[in-house]
């Protein structure tokens, strides 16, 4: 298991180094360990360390990165504000992410967890639909793990 996944979590990919993160500076080199077989790997862009797409039952799919970025990168709130506008939800305030969100200890530090779902006008509720994504704060880094 990857020194980054939460316990029980699969691993992510296939040993790659990280790509330079947004703002700049050179990322830490991360292990990302080796994707399941069925899941198929994408090209890295330059914001995406990892990306796979994994299809699910019911022609579901699921878009699946590691984002990592210098600084604070906004902030939880404003990251998980503009998640929720993309599934067509209200924004939240500090006090309903508090409520939302769960803590999960991991290598890297503790991560904020969120599972936010809705459907924005005209999706696809086989492509969209629901956003799980863990965040955590390391070495002036901050690291997005998504799946949408």
């Amino acid at each position: 298991m990857p020194a980054m996944a939460p316990p029980n979590h699969p691993s992510m990919g296939g040993g790659m180094a990280a790509q330079p993160a947004m703002g700049g500076t050179a990322a830490p080199e991360v292990n990302i360990g080796t994707a399941p077989e069925d899941w198929k790997m994408k090209p890295p862009t330059s914001m995406r360390l990892a990306s796979f797409e994994v299809q699910a039952e019911k022609d579901a799919v699921a878009d699946i990165s590691l984002i990592l970025l210098n600084g604070a990168a906004g902030g939880v709130l404003s990251n998980v504000n503009r998640w929720q506008s993309q599934l067509g939800q209200p924004e939240l305030t500090e006090a309903e992410l508090a409520q939302k969100a769960q803590r999960v200890d991991s290598p890297l530090g503790e991560m904020t967890v969120v599972d936010l779902k809705g459907l924005p006008s005209g999706a696809d509720a086989a492509k969209d639909g629901r956003i799980v994504a863990a965040m955590v704060a390391k070495d002036g880094m901050m690291f997005f793990f998504k799946m949408r």
